[in-house]
C-alpha cells in the first residue's frame, strides 16, 4: 500500500498579518526565479554590489549600499519568524551597517 506524501509546511506564515501575507504571496514569485538561478550567482551580484559601494564615490556608491540593504532587508522580514533572538540581532546589525554605509557614501 504506498504512503501519502509528507504535507508540506506552508508557505505563509500561519496566523500572520493580513500585509505579512500580502508581502510572502507577492514574494514567493521572486524567490522562486532567485532559486532556478545557478548557485553561485546571487552571491557573486551582493560581492560585486557591495565592492561598488565600497569603490564608487556618491550616489552610485550609495545606490550600490542601497539595493543590498533593501535584499537583505526583505529575506530579514521574511525570515523573521523563522529566527531566533540572537540571529535576529545579527541581521539587525548587518542592516544598520549598510545603512550607515549608503549615507557615508551618499556624503562623500
Amino acid at each position: 500500500m504506498p504512503t501519502a506524501p509528507k504535507p508540506r509546511p506552508p508557505f505563509l506564515t500561519p496566523g500572520a498579518s493580513p500585509l505579512r501575507h500580502a508581502i510572502e504571496s507577492r514574494s514567493a514569485t521572486a524567490l522562486l526565479f532567485m532559486r532556478s538561478l545557478p548557485k553561485a550567482l546571487p552571491p557573486l551580484v551582493v560581492v560585486g554590489l557591495l565592492a561598488g559601494g565600497v569603490l564608487l564615490r556618491g550616489p552610485a556608491g550609495a545606490a550600490c549600499f542601497g539595493v543590498v540593504m533593501g535584499l537583505f532587508g526583505w529575506l530579514l522580514f521574511l525570515s523573521w519568524p523563522a529566527l531566533g533572538a540572537q540571529a535576529r540581532l545579527v541581521r539587525l546589525a548587518v542592516l544598520f551597517m549598510m545603512a550607515v554605509g549608503v549615507v557615508l557614501n551618499a556624503t562623500r
